[in-house]
C-alpha cells in the first residue's frame, strides 16, 4: 500500500519512463518503412582467405533500429548467406553488401586486405674496411603499418654477399650497392656501402732467398700486407733488379738467370718493398752427341746347303762404338718378311750372336730346316742387349737359298696344335709335320688325316678340323705308316659379352656409340692418311663383342717414319664439355714394331688450344719386343705437366683385344682416371687442363721417328668406341 505522502513520486517516475520509452523499436514494422541498412563492422582488415562475421540492421525513417531481412554479396571472396565472409588469395580489397530482401534497400563494408608494399633494408648505409664484412637484414612493412618476415635475395654491386645477407668488401675502394629483392615479387631496397681502402704497410717476397741456373728462371711472389700483416690482394706489384747482368726480372716476378753472381730483386706496392736474394749458378756443359748406330751388313749370301740346314757368310760391320757389332738373324720359308720371319734358335747362327772382329769374314750354320724347301735369311747389327737397351743399325740384305731333297724315310710325325678346343659349327688348323729319324722336317711327304668321331668332329684333307657337337674326338695324320694325334674338345660357344662400360659415371650424356659395323665411317674424320698409311674399316673374327668389323690404322710394309693419322669426332658444341668419358677396345699387331721413340699414340682429348698445348694424349709406350705400358702426357702447357707412371702397372699385349676406360674432368688441376681390362692403372688429380671444354676425341696411330722402317704390315684396331660428356 502506497502512502498518501508518496504517490506524487511514483506518478512523476511513471511520467517520465513513458517520455523515455518514444525511441524504443516500434511493435508495428509495416507503419515505418526502411529507410537503410547498416552492415557491421563498416571497415575491417584481413589477410587473404581470412574469414570475418558481419552483421545487417534496418533504420527506419524515424531513425528506429529495426530487424531486418538481407542477401549478402562481395565484390571479392566468398560471403554466406548467415553473413560468414572469407576473404580470398589476392591482395586486392573488396566491397560487402546487404541488401533488403524483396527491395532495393542495401548498405555496405569495406574490407581492407592486409598486404606488403615496402621492403626495408638495415643499415641503410654502411662503410665496410677493403675485405671487411657486414651483415644485413631486410623485413617488410604492410599497408596497416605493421612490420612482417620476408624472403629477400640479396645482391651486391661490389665485393660478395651470401644468401644470409652476410657481406663481404672487395679491395677496390668506391661507393657500391647491396639490394634486397623479394622473392616472388617485385619490390626492392638500397643501402648505400663505402668500401675504404687499406694501405700497403709491408710486402712479402718468396722464396727468399733463391737460386736459378743460368739460362733457367725461377718463379718469385710478392705480398702485399696490411698493419696487422693481413694479405692485400688487387695491389699493383713493381718489380726490379740490382744487376741485370746477373739475373732479370719481368712484370710478373718470373727471374731469369744470366750469369753466375747473385742479385737482389725487389717488389713495390704503394711505396714499400719487399726484397729477395737471387744466386745464378753457371749451366753445366753440354752432354756429349750419342754416337752413331751400328754398321750395315750388304754382303749377307748362302754358302752351302743340305737337307737341314743352310750355312750363311757376311762380313762383319761395327757397332758404332768401335768394337764389334752383335747381330741377330731371322729366317722364313718362301717369301721373307722380318716382323714375320723367326729368330734363329739351332745352330751357329742362333740369337744373339757375337761379334769377332770388325771387317772379319763370318760363317754361321742355321739347323733345323725342312728338305727341299726355298728360305730367305735377313740380319740386324746392334749394340746393348736385346729386349732391353739395344741400338740397331739398318737391315741387311735378304740371302735366299733351297735346302737338298732329304731320302730319309718318315719316322715320326708332329701334329700340332696337340690340343685344340672348338666351338660347335667353328674350325681349328691342324698341321701335321712328318720328320726323320733325327727330328728333321721332312717335305713332300703324303698325309693323311682321320678322326676318331665323326659325329663329334671332322677332319679335311688339308687338317681343318670343322666341331660338330659337343664332345672330344681324336684327330691323327699318317704318313709312309707313321702316326701323330691332336686331341680336339669341341665346345658350345658363349655368347658374347656386352661392352660392360662399368666406370662411366652416373648422369653423363652419350653422343657417340661406334662399332663400324655398317663397314662406314660414320662421323669421324681422317687426317694425315697416304697411301703407306691407310685407315679403314676391316673385317675381323677374334671381337671380344661378337662384332664383324673393326676401325683399323695401319702403316704398309716399307713405310718410313715423320708423321702419324688420325681420325677426328668433335664433340657438339650444344653438350656440356667439362667432364667425358671414352671406353673402347684395342688391339695391336701381334708383331707389332712401333717406332723408335717407342710411343704409340692411341687416343687424345683436345680442348681447343694452340697446336701442341691442346690435348691429354693417352699412349702405349714400347717398340720392338719391349712391353707396351701404359702412358699418359699432358700437351695442355701447364705445370705439373705429363704423368708418366701407373699407380697399377699394366701391359699391353700384342695380339691380345684390352679394354681401356678414360675419365678427364676439366680444370686447374684436372683429374685423370684410366682403367685397362677394369683395373685402375692411373689416378692422378692434379693434372693441369686449360679449364676449357672439350671439343673433340681422336683416334691415332704413331708418329714415326727419323730413321724408323717398317719392314711389315702394322696396324692398330679399334673394335668400338663409345664417348659421354657431362
Amino acid at each position: 500500500m502506497f502512502s498518501r505522502t508518496t504517490l506524487p513520486w511514483v506518478l512523476t517516475f511513471l511520467v517520465a519512463v513513458a517520455a523515455c520509452d518514444i525511441k524504443r523499436a516500434p511493435t508495428d514494422t509495416g507503419s515505418d518503412p526502411l529507410a537503410r541498412i547498416v552492415v557491421s563492422p563498416d571497415s575491417v582488415a584481413l589477410d587473404p582467405q581470412q574469414t570475418q562475421a558481419f552483421k545487417a540492421q534496418g533504420i527506419t525513417a524515424a531513425g528506429d533500429t529495426v530487424p531486418a531481412t538481407v542477401t549478402w554479396s562481395a565484390s571479392g571472396g566468398a560471403i554466406t548467406t548467415g553473413g560468414m565472409y572469407t576473404a580470398d588469395a589476392s591482395n586486392n580489397d573488396a566491397t560487402v553488401t546487404a541488401t533488403l530482401t524483396g527491395g532495393q534497400v542495401n548498405g555496405s563494408g569495406n574490407v581492407k586486405k592486409r598486404r606488403l608494399v615496402q621492403i626495408v633494408i638495415n643499415p641503410k648505409n654502411t662503410t665496410v674496411p677493403a675485405g671487411g664484412g657486414q651483415q644485413f637484414l631486410a623485413y617488410g612493412r604492410r599497408n596497416t603499418g605493421d612490420s612482417v618476415s620476408v624472403s629477400v635475395t640479396y645482391a651486391a654491386t661490389g665485393g660478395t654477399i651470401a644468401g644470409s645477407g652476410a657481406y663481404t668488401a672487395g679491395q677496390a675502394s668506391g661507393v657500391y650497392r647491396v639490394i634486397a629483392t623479394q622473392n616472388g615479387g617485385s619490390l626492392a631496397d638500397t643501402s648505400a656501402v663505402t668500401v675504404a681502402t687499406v694501405p700497403v704497410a709491408s710486402v712479402t717476397v718468396s722464396p727468399a732467398p733463391a737460386s736459378v741456373q743460368a739460362g733457367l728462371t725461377v718463379q718469385l711472389t710478392a705480398t702485399p700486407k696490411d698493419a696487422n700483416g693481413a694479405p692485400l690482394s688487387g695491389r699493383a706489384v713493381n718489380w726490379t733488379t740490382s744487376n741485370a747482368g746477373v739475373a732479370t726480372v719481368n712484370g710478373s716476378g718470373r727471374v731469369t738467370g744470366v750469369a753466375a753472381g747473385t742479385a737482389t730483386i725487389t717488389a713495390t706496392s704503394e711505396g714499400m718493398s719487399g726484397t729477395s736474394s737471387v744466386t745464378v749458378t753457371a749451366a753445366p756443359p753440354p752432354p756429349p752427341p750419342p754416337p752413331p748406330p751400328p754398321g750395315t751388313v750388304g754382303d749377307l749370301r748362302v754358302a752351302s746347303v743340305t737337307d737341314s740346314s743352310v750355312t750363311l757368310a757376311f762380313t762383319e760391320v761395327t757397332d758404332g762404338n768401335g768394337a764389334p757389332a752383335k747381330y741377330a738373324i731371322r729366317w722364313a720359308a718362301g717369301t721373307f718378311s722380318w716382323s714375320a720371319a723367326t729368330d734363329v734358335a739351332r745352330g751357329s747362327c742362333t740369337v744373339p750372336m757375337a761379334g769377332t772382329a770388325i771387317g772379319a769374314a763370318r760363317s754361321c750354320t742355321v739347323l733345323g730346316l725342312a728338305a727341299g724347301t726355298g728360305y730367305g735369311f735377313q740380319l740386324l747389327a746392334f749394340r746393348g742387349t736385346l729386349n732391353v737397351d739395344a741400338v740397331f743399325g739398318a737391315f741387311s740384305n735378304i740371302a735366299s737359298g733351297t735346302t737338298g731333297v732329304s731320302t730319309a724315310p718318315v719316322a715320326s710325325v708332329t701334329v700340332s696344335p696337340a690340343s685344340a678346343s672348338v666351338g660347335v659349327a667353328q674350325t681349328v688348323q691342324l698341321t701335321a709335320t712328318p720328320k726323320d729319324a733325327s727330328g728333321n722336317p721332312l717335305t713332300g711327304r703324303a698325309v693323311t688325316w682321320g678322326s676318331s668321331n665323326a659325329l663329334v668332329a671332322i677332319v679335311g684333307s688339308s687338317g681343318l678340323v670343322t666341331g660338330l657337337v659337343v664332345g672330344t674326338a681324336t684327330i691323327t695324320a699318317t704318313s709312309e705308316g707313321q702316326n701323330g694325334t691332336s686331341t680336339v674338345t669341341v665346345t658350345v660357344l658363349p655368347p658374347p659379352p656386352p661392352p660392360g662400360w662399368t666406370h662411366e659415371p652416373s648422369g653423363f650424356s652419350v653422343v657417340e656409340d661406334q662399332g663400324w659395323e655398317s663397314g662406314l665411317l660414320g662421323n669421324w674424320t681422317l687426317y694425315y692418311q697416304t697411301a703407306d698409311k691407310p685407315i679403314t674399316v676391316v673385317p675381323i673374327t677374334d671381337s671380344p663383342l661378337g662384332e664383324s668389323r673393326a676401325f683399323q690404322i695401319g702403316y704398309l710394309a716399307g713405310h718410313v717414319g715423320g708423321g702419324g693419322t688420325e681420325a677426328r669426332f668433335e664433340i657438339p658444341a650444344a653438350y656440356q664439355r667439362n667432364e667425358i668419358f671414352v671406353g673402347y677396345y684395342v688391339q695391336v699387331n701381334s708383331l707389332w714394331q712401333g717406332h723408335n721413340s717407342g710411343i704409340n699414340k692411341m687416343v687424345f682429348l683436345a680442348d681447343g688450344g694452340a697446336s701442341g698445348f691442346s690435348a691429354m694424349w693417352y699412349e702405349m709406350f714400347g717398340s720392338g719386343s719391349s712391353p707396351l705400358g701404359l702412358y699418359v702426357v699432358n700437351q695442355s702447357g701447364g705445370s705439373p705437366g705429363g704423368a708418366h707412371e701407373n699407380v697399377t702397372p699394366v701391359n699391353f699385349t700384342r695380339g691380345v683385344w684390352h679394354k681401356v676406360e678414360i675419365y678427364q674432368k676439366q680444370g686447374s688441376p684436372g683429374i685423370v682416371r684410366v682403367w685397362v681390362d677394369d683395373v685402375l692403372a692411373i689416378d692422378r688429380s692434379d693434372m693441369y687442363t686449360r679449364a676449357a671444354p672439350l671439343d673433340a676425341v681422336a683416334i691415332s696411330g704413331i708418329w714415326g721417328g727419323v730413321g724408323d722402317l717398317k719392314t711389315q704390315f702394322d696396324y692398330m684396331r679399334f673394335d668400338r668406341i663409345h664417348i659421354s660428356v657431362r
